[in-house]
């Protein structure tokens, strides 16, 4: 609505104006216009729908951008270049140049819409090496080749720029590229251009969709976003997206992180090739999503990772929001992921990595984890899971809910989530050389020492919650022996406590508040 509010008031501004000119939705879907309709209010999205998580959107993030403004005339040029509908074309520019394109032949018929995409694709520096900041191209379109119409324009926002032009009645544009004036620099500015009536050939989206899962000393685990259905009932193929690593100082991906141009041909120091590309149903919903576990990283060090999504069938595509990572220092967290039986299991486990490659300790944290459900298994075959529903133990709960939680509970303390000794945070728990919590990691990998991120609390109360009384599970009632043997979850940006399918979401981590309040009146003894 507010949208529709805006380009009334475009018209309003210039009546002569015979069509109107907006940012388009591809980008701004999600984002509201404020104040004045002069800037764009860009604020962290839910990746899935609000009443499908508990998790409140965090509005604190906001970055002003300039919708298309009138720039200039339209005057005739001698210097036209041709553009076909939906081929991008990509050229270079000199500081102070102007390029000029024409698309002709646009199909003539009502509420037709005029897709203007631009990426810079790479830029100068200053001659003293420093970034260009503030110096961006600029985008300028015209709907007609009369002279004095006008040319609406905005300036690339981190490599990106888009004009879309609604309503036509024309049956040509224009689009101008436009290099800043600045002298000092050392080379010259790359782009690519895309007009088309059919979509937007680049897009840049300020929503995430790519979650740190974990890193240890050399790799890190990533997934995407929740796998939406197309309109066919299929679902999304994971290699239809690509990852890229770049180091978090890099000028280039500071400067450029909009531009699906940059991003998928710069200098990338790793890439979807350096990575296991997967799917996994592991985490919220437990339906499909894409998983990229990315190796040959280099310890203690920052990156950034970008999620990219191609076009298909032509040039151009779509970045995300990229993320922030750093590897661990030590060598003794190792992670592990796709586990058959702790199948929620995906983060840095205690590890030794000069005696066990990430299959072996998956392998050996699994099989014990299994083989110490068996008893448990047995014991709860005694149990009348399928009695009416007036002699069960629990009109909410079921055998099949008390296995899960057991089940979640014995995999989260048998399979510590380790991160590094060196790390300063007051939830973690420190397991000094030859004191994990599970004496046969003691003998059998030997890890050295390291700090636990103890399980969560509500991994014990739900198996209170839902296992029959008769197996006499409780958790410590004292907050004191609470808390040496689980941790509570937190808001501020960090996995505060294990539990299974953890992500990290932008400032917060990801995840699942169960309903306990009942059961955390309930007097309670499981110790680790």
């Amino acid at each position: 609505m507010r949208l529709y509010l805006c380009t009334i008031l475009l018209v309003l501004v210039w009546p002569s104006l015979a069509l109107a000119f907006d940012l388009d939705p591809f980008l701004v879907a999600g984002f509201e216009f404020v104040e004045n309709l002069q800037s764009v209010n860009f604020w962290k999205r839910e990746p899935r729908k609000e009443s499908e998580s508990s998790l409140s959107n965090d509005k604190g993030i906001e970055v002003d951008l300039l919708l298309p403004t009138k720039a200039k005339d339209f005057t005739p040029s001698a210097t036209t270049t041709p553009i076909q509908q939906a081929t991008p074309i990509r050229f270079t520019l000199q500081a102070g140049e102007t390029h000029r394109y024409e698309l002709s032949g646009i199909p003539s018929h009502q509420n037709q819409t005029l897709f203007v995409t631009l990426n810079v694709c790479g830029e100068p520096s200053a001659d003293n090496g420093a970034p260009l900041d503030g110096a961006d191209l600029r985008l300028e379109v015209a709907s007609s080749n009369q002279t004095g119409s006008p040319m609406l324009g905005t300036q690339a926002f981190f490599g990106f720029a888009n004009v879309t032009a609604r309503d036509m009645n024309s049956s040509v544009a224009y689009a101008d590229i436009t290099a800043p004036n600045v002298s000092n620099i050392h080379g010259q500015w790359t782009y690519e251009l895309g007009m088309s009536t059919k979509g937007p050939i680049h897009g840049a989206s300020l929503a995430p969709n790519l979650y740190l899962v974990d890193t240890d000393f050399a790799n890190a685990l990533f997934v995407t976003g929740n796998f939406s259905k197309f309109s066919n009932g299929s679902l999304p193929n994971v290699h239809a997206y690509d990852i890229h690593i770049y180091e978090r100082d890099s000028q280039f991906a500071q400067r450029l992180g909009n531009s699906y141009c940059a991003i998928s041909t710069g200098p990338a120091l790793l890439n979807t090739n350096n990575a296991n590309v997967s799917t996994t149903i592991r985490g919220f919903g437990e339906v499909p999503k894409g998983q990229f576990y990315v190796r040959a990283l280099n310890k203690s060090t920052d990156y950034v990772a970008f999620l990219t999504e191609p076009n298909y069938g032509i040039e151009g595509g779509l970045t995300f929001k990229p993320v922030n990572f750093t590897t661990k220092t030590g060598t003794n967290c190792q992670v592990i992921y796709d586990l058959e039986f702790c199948s929620g299991v995906a983060y840095a486990a205690p590890g030794n990595a000069s005696s066990f490659t990430e299959v072996q300790l998956r392998k050996f944290y699994d099989d014990m984890a299994k083989e110490r459900y068996v008893n448990f298994s047995k014991s709860l075959d005694n149990v009348a899971c399928n009695a009416s529903m007036e002699k069960r133990y629990s009109p909410q709960s079921n055998c099949d809910d008390c296995a899960e939680a057991y089940k979640n509970w014995l995999c989260a303390i048998t399979i510590p989530r380790c991160t590094d000794w060196t790390k300063q945070a007051s939830y973690l728990f420190e397991r000094p050389a030859n004191t994990s919590r599970n004496p046969v990691i003691n003998d059998i990998v030997r890890p050295g020492r390291y700090k636990e991120i103890l399980p969560c609390s509500d991994l014990c109360y739900k198996i209170v919650q839902t296992c029959d009384s008769q197996f006499g599970f409780k958790c410590p009632t004292d907050e004191k022996w609470l808390s040496l043997s689980y941790g509570e979850h937190s808001d501020n940006g960090d996995v505060s406590c294990s539990y299974p399918g953890a992500i990290y979401y932008k400032s917060k981590a990801l995840r699942l508040v169960p309903s306990l309040a009942l059961v955390a009146l309930t007097s309670l003894t499981v110790l680790l």
